[in-house]
């Protein structure tokens, strides 16, 4: 997965809307969500054995 800033993908397409987001890149494994509003990142990642997405922890 590409290293992402905020701003970058504020002006990204937005690929879908959610309840409290927009999709703004998605790879089939890695997905990049921007709240609206307050611009929060939020990263999804594909887990294969149960085949749903898990939000991904910021490291400490």
């Amino acid at each position: 997965m590409p290293r992402w800033s905020i701003t970058p993908l504020e002006d990204a397409p937005t690929l879908a809307r959610g309840p409290a987001g927009d999709l703004k890149y998605d790879d089939g494994h890695t997905r990049l969500w921007l709240s609206r509003p307050g611009g929060q990142l939020l990263v999804e990642r594909l887990d294969p054995a149960t085949g749903s997405w898990e939000p991904v922890r910021p490291a400490d």
